[in-house]
C-alpha cells in the first residue's frame, strides 16, 4: 500500500526566517534591540537614508491612512512566525504593543534598505503603504 504523505509548503519570508532565527544576534531584551536599531537606521546604505525630509513624508502617508486592522490581523500571520507576542528568546525583536508610529516606521526602514536584516528587507519589499498601515494598527493594539 502506498503511503501518501502531504508536504507542507511555508510562505518563502517564513522559511527565510526559520533557517535564520540559529543566526540572529543574541539580544537578551528589548532594550537592547532597541539601541541596535537605532544605530543601524542612522547607518543607512542606500533607499532615502540621506533624505530625512522624504522618510518624514513617507511616515506622514502611512499614518494617514486608514488602516483595516482585519486585513492587518490576516497580514501578521506571516510575521507570527518569527515574532512571538511574548517576545521569545529576545533574538528577534517584540513588535506586539509597540506604538503605531514606531512600528510604521521600522518597517519602511526595512522596506527602504535602512535597516540590515535581509529577512526583514525581503518581506517589507513588496508591502504596500496600506499594508503597512494595517501591521502597525494591528500590532500596536496586541
Amino acid at each position: 500500500m502506498r503511503n501518501n504523505k502531504k508536504l507542507c509548503l511555508l510562505p518563502l519570508a517564513t522559511l527565510f526566517c526559520v533557517l535564520t532565527v540559529s543566526a540572529a544576534q543574541s539580544s537578551t531584551n528589548d532594550e537592547e534591540v532597541a539601541k541596535e536599531n537605532v544605530v543601524l537606521s542612522t547607518e543607512a546604505e542606500v533607499g532615502v537614508a540621506d533624505n530625512p525630509e522624504k522618510n518624514a513624508e513617507q511616515l506622514a502617508a502611512v499614518l494617514q491612512i486608514e488602516a483595516d486592522k482585519d486585513y492587518g490581523e490576516y497580514l501578521a500571520g506571516e510575521c507570527a512566525a518569527c515574532h512571538a507576542p511574548s517576545g521569545g528568546d529576545g533574538s528577534i525583536p517584540r513588535i506586539h504593543a509597540k506604538a503605531k508610529d514606531y512600528l510604521a516606521s521600522a518597517l519602511l526602514e526595512y522596506k527602504n534598505l535602512q535597516r540590515p536584516n535581509e529577512v526583514m528587507r525581503g518581506v517589507t519589499a513588496a508591502l504596500s503603504n496600506d499594508e503597512i498601515a494595517a501591521l502597525a494598527s494591528y500590532f500596536s493594539e496586541q
